[in-house]
């Protein structure tokens, strides 16, 4: 019991073991001595009951959500300093800049809506708990 391995046979489709090659060498591991570790990580991750991501999915996982934090950080700039021209517009100040508001409506809705279906394939993919 424990750490003795066991040799152990089973089938795996060509498209299967075509993923775990791609993988590990995404991973920059040799896939013909590191299927195994894989085929475990994939076991033990799926008997834990815990999502598994590979390295390089967790790496483009990270890079997209700092992405879009960039991308919020710089919305909210963007209606700060639109908020304080409106401001000083109002006070009588004449602005310096031309908003296309129907532009930049647009723009945001896009946006949003791009968020929101990136917020939808992530829980999914997390619901799933599989490796693609």
């Amino acid at each position: 019991m424990g750490k003795e391995l066991k040799d152990v046979k089973f089938c795996l489709t060509q498209d299967d073991l075509d993923k775990i090659i791609k993988e590990l060498e995404t991973e920059g591991k040799n896939p013909e001595k590191k299927k195994s570790e894989f085929i475990r990580r994939l076991i033990r991750a799926y008997k834990a009951e815990n999502v598994f991501f590979s390295d390089s999915q967790f790496d483009k996982f990270q890079k997209n959500f700092e992405d879009i934090n960039r991308v919020g950080s710089n919305l909210n700039q963007l209606v700060y300093y639109l908020n304080i021209e409106h401001i000083e517009f109002m006070q009588g100040k004449p602005n310096d800049f031309t908003l296309h508001e129907e532009q930049f409506s647009e723009l945001l809705t896009n946006l949003y809506n791009e968020t929101l279906e990136l917020k939808t394939i992530l829980r999914n993919l997390a619901k799933s708990k599989r490796v693609d």
